[in-house]
């Protein structure tokens, strides 16, 4: 799973944050496996996380979306 699909998964959805579940639905990977993929970007700063309740929501942040702005220019 690239990391652009996982930020793109997010950065579409409406509202733009989506819960763990949600984003593993839509990249077709396990809620394990995305929560970790998550985690990653998250320290990377390409996401920003919070509790909304019980459930864990992510969205994208500024360096996020400028590195989908970078990896789109590189096509």
């Amino acid at each position: 799973m690239s990391d652009e699909a996982l930020i793109r998964a997010i950065l579409e959805a409406y509202p733009p944050a989506l819960g763990t579940s949600d984003v593993a639905s839509k990249v077709e990977l396990s809620s394990e496996a995305t929560r970790r993929h998550l985690n990653r970007l998250e320290e990377a700063g390409y996401l920003s996380t919070d509790m909304l309740g019980s459930v864990r929501v992510w969205w994208v942040t500024p360096d996020g979306r400028a590195y989908l702005s970078e990896d789109s220019s590189d096509q």
